[in-house]
């Protein structure tokens, strides 16, 4: 399965949804498909959809996937990362009033650079995206949270005086 989310941010981010539907279309796209679509309206998608769904069930969707693609926020890219699964992250743009800047192309280009995922900005790219997932070795990803949380607490007991 793939699992699709735009996030939950106000601004329609309609054309990833469109790409993955011209792309079951075209037959490059032949496995089931459920995408969260936030604030964007079901068009009649050839894939299953859901606006907004709870943490749990969001986590569930993406256990269940072996493709996650995603808009390029930090926070979708790390959680399928830590669940290994392939991604590719699709930045909203500015220009097509999906964000208010580009900081979105700036994180996918990032993780991309560094090995851990692939990058789309058209549906010609996603095409060739989803194409290298299936002969493509990517980096895993093990989240530093850990040494931060260990880092920051060191930093505290050395500023907070013992009672």
């Amino acid at each position: 399965m793939i699992f699709v989310t735009v996030g939950s941010q106000k601004f329609e981010f309609s054309r990833l949804l469109r790409y993955i539907n011209n792309l079951i279309i075209a037959n490059i796209i032949n496995e089931p498909v459920f995408a969260q679509i936030g604030n964007n309206i079901d068009d009649g998608y050839l894939f299953e959809t859901s606006q907004f769904i709870d943490r749990s069930k969001f986590r569930e969707k993406m256990a269940q996937s072996d493709i996650v693609i995603t808009h390029a926020g930090t926070g979708a890219i790390v959680g399928a990362l830590e669940m290994d699964k392939c991604v590719i992250a699709v930045p909203r743009q500015k220009d097509f009033n999906e964000h208010v800047d580009n900081h979105q192309f700036e994180i996918a280009n990032a993780f991309q650079s560094a090995g851990y995922i692939e990058m789309a900005t058209s549906e010609v790219e996603l095409a060739t995206a989803l194409d290298k997932l299936k002969s493509g070795v990517y980096k895993k990803f093990k989240s530093n949270t850990s040494t931060y949380i260990l880092y920051l607490e060191s930093y505290l007991n050395k500023i907070v005086k013992p009672r």
